[in-house]
């Protein structure tokens, strides 16, 4: 007898990141698969959504649904079914909240970044979800990193330096490259996931497909697992921001480490390094007060205690651009020999 398998035709291999994740396929395969596809009934396939549902993915359930969808259409179109069961289940899910991302109070800090340590599942989805904490990039920003755009050196250093990640400017929303300093804490964490990922093109590969980043509903199902579903990876940007304002931090230089989009492209042509010491120093106090937070050796709440400077050696503009010249030359050697040309395979974060 035919079984029912959820993976579409022609959409089998294809590395998407709205894609739900194999697992999810999986378990459809696994629970419904066993059934004749003549004898599958609604009934039978709402728990299956359900179950995703409980994890904390709506996204995932309702593309688990259109993927279920397709392949009873498909039986349908060849004959070994008359109708598709699932054709009204639509109203039967939850619906994903849209165009509200949930900023995570700092008072819930030190609780967020205790469950953090005590994270069940896989190490790179616990570190990911620190790192979004402490740089407060966009998501994809992160999820489709690669080691290339980090400068070799600070994976072999030794001892608290600081160090520069620059996003190129085909992965940012703004389309132009974009600086973030990397605090001792911040290299800390990326030389763990060197440790996992350092052979392999993504900083953050994804589970089953190791030519395209991390999915963004790994991070979310992550923070499900620690108890803070409620709440929005993207929601740290916002989080940073109210935060850092309140310690003193001019508008301009937080607005810019955020990489907002300058509406005046004149003046945005400027930008890439613009108040590059500045954001140095907003980067490596923001990671000092999340650490000192999460270990309750400080009481740092909104701006009303200030740390005292205590900064690595800052990293000038001339640096910045004698380190983009060389990795602008090392990627055009990389081109010359493979005869490839860089491509983003990530979608660019909502901002």
């Amino acid at each position: 007898m035919p079984r029912v398998d959820c993976r579409p035709r022609r959409q089998v291999d294809r590395a998407s990141p709205k894609e739900p994740d194999c697992a999810v396929g999986a378990g459809c395969v696994s629970e419904a698969g066993r059934r004749p596809v003549t004898a599958l009934t609604p009934t039978e396939i709402l728990p299956v959504l359900r179950e995703v549902e409980a994890r904390g993915s709506l996204d995932s359930a309702g593309r688990l649904l259109q993927r279920i969808r397709k392949a009873f259409n498909y039986a349908v179109s060849t004959g070994r079914i008359e109708t598709n069961p699932v054709r009204d289940l639509d109203g039967a899910l939850t619906p994903p909240e849209r165009g509200h991302h949930a900023a995570l109070p700092w008072a819930k800090v030190p609780d967020f970044l205790k469950a953090l340590a005590k994270y069940p599942g896989n190490p790179e989805t616990r570190i990911a979800l620190h790192l979004m904490l402490l740089i407060f990039v966009r998501s994809g920003e992160l999820r489709g990193a690669r080691w290339s755009e980090f400068e070799p050196e600070f994976l072999e250093a030794t001892g608290e330096r600081l160090a520069l990640w620059t996003i190129p400017a085909e992965r940012m929303k703004s389309r132009r490259d974009h600086i973030v300093p990397l605090a001792p804490q911040v290299v800390a964490l990326f030389r763990q996931l060197h440790e996992f990922s350092g052979n392999t093109e993504f900083v953050l590969p994804h589970r089953t497909r190791a030519k395209t980043g991390m999915s963004e509903s790994t991070l979310r199902e992550g923070m499900h697992r620690i108890g803070f579903g409620e709440y929005t990876v993207h929601g740290f940007r916002a989080l940073a921001s109210t935060e850092l304002d309140g310690l003193g931090f001019r508008p301009d230089v937080i607005e810019r480490q955020l990489a907002h989009v300058e509406a005046n492209r004149v003046r945005a042509a400027y930008h890439r390094t613009d108040y590059l010491e500045d954001r140095q120093r907003l980067m490596i106090k923001w990671a000092d007060i999340v650490t000192l937070s999460g270990r309750h050796e400080a009481e740092v709440v909104g701006g009303s205690k200030r740390l005292e400077d205590s900064l690595p050696p800052l990293v000038s503009e001339s640096t910045v651009f004698r380190q983009r010249r060389r990795m602008m030359v090392r990627g055009l050697r990389k081109t010359r020999v493979t005869g490839s040309s860089y491509k983003s395979t990530q979608p660019h974060g909502a901002d």
